[in-house]
């Protein structure tokens, strides 16, 4: 456990932590400047709406992104974690093979 202000933490509430104070950013950048929220709409924005030149927002992106795949690999353990890799690489073998 990380010691944070005096106090014990675990890294699992490390991690949402960061989610939730890096999301909000996002969140908050969004609604200042008019965009659209995520989602997987039929008109939802393709990409992520936020410009290359916003450096804050893109960090907090990727901040978001690496967190969440932590967390995921925390909460389903080591075993689960290389089953569900292993899944996925078959997935996408069996996707490429239809390609072809």
């Amino acid at each position: 456990m990380a010691v944070t202000n005096g106090t014990h933490s675990s890294r699992l509430l490390q991690l949402s932590n960061i989610i939730s104070e890096n999301t909000k950013k996002i969140d908050d950048f969004f609604a200042e400047n008019g965009l659209p929220e995520l989602s997987f709409d039929a008109d939802a924005p393709l990409q992520f709406p936020a410009p290359i030149s916003n450096k804050e927002i893109l960090h907090a992106r990727r901040t978001v992104v690496l967190a969440t795949q932590e967390l995921h690999d925390l909460i389903v353990g080591p075993r689960e974690h290389v089953r569900w890799k292993s899944w996925s690489v078959s997935a996408s073998s069996r996707r490429l093979s239809l390609l072809a």
